[in-house]
């Protein structure tokens, strides 16, 4: 019997096998440098139309008069809608949302990509927190929204929606080398339309709020990604290698 040539295949499907792990892993990002400096240029235009925003009322006044707008009907299907997508972003549902996804990525993955998922997500969220504290705009008449609604004293950036926004893209990375990648992409696109929707029908935030966090997500993954790729896991698994090499 042919042992080498019962070998070969075996070898061949090995080889296979690690470059589809390879294809499916993440990959380092190209011209990180260039990527890092539009996110933060990003963030400090936010910040600056924050400020702006906080400082004119008027404006406020204006978007508030297009949220009553569009919350001057009541129809019943449309107002359950919003808030189901309200109650997938409030504190315990996005904790329980956020795990779920992670333990999928796993699943489907691998514990890396998880672990870059769930970093990119609770940094984003951090962030908004932080730029709502620092422009402090707050809501115009917070009796206006919804009595169902979940709504915060500060409204810029959308934190639900730097939340949302932040899962969507998370997944559309980790399903950018797969077959489903247009899926994805496209439900993502549509539950993100649909999430700004409910902020703007429950009259929880102001429609400059929902794009801010819109652009919030992608600012922070332009940065977020490039360090994490590019810099952090390369220096973990060079450590683990040597570690390997020692042992």
């Amino acid at each position: 019997m042919d042992l080498e040539a019962i070998d070969r295949p075996l070898a061949q499907r090995d080889a296979d096998d690690e470059s589809r792990r390879a294809e499916r892993a993440l990959t380092a990002i190209g011209h990180p440098a260039v990527w890092i400096v539009t996110g933060v240029l990003v963030l400090a235009a936010v910040v600056v139309a924050g400020l702006l925003l906080t400082a004119h009322p008027a404006w406020s006044r204006a978007e508030f008069a297009l949220d009553r707008m569009l919350d001057a009907h009541s129809f019943a299907l449309v107002d359950v809608t919003a808030l189901v997508f309200d109650m997938m972003v409030s504190t315990v549902a996005a904790l329980v949302l956020l795990s779920i996804a992670g333990l999928m990525i796993y699943l489907l993955a691998d514990s890396v990509t998880a672990a870059v998922f769930l970093g990119f997500v609770g940094v984003s969220w951090a962030v908004s927190v932080g730029l709502a504290h620092l422009v402090d705009r707050p809501l115009l008449d917070l009796d206006a929204a919804h009595p169902l609604a979940g709504s915060g004293p500060l409204s810029f950036p959308s934190t639900p929606t730097v939340f949302g926004a932040a899962m969507i893209i998370g997944f559309v990375v980790v399903a950018r080398r797969g077959p489903w990648r247009w899926g994805v992409t496209g439900i993502a696109t549509a539950s993100l339309a649909v999430l700004i929707w409910s902020r703007l029908r429950l009259a929880v935030g102001y429609p400059s709020d929902a794009v801010a966090g819109v652009v919030v997500a992608i600012a922070v993954a332009a940065i977020y990604y490039p360090l994490a790729l590019n810099v952090v896991l390369p220096a973990i698994r060079g450590r683990v290698r040597r570690t390997r090499g020692s042992a």
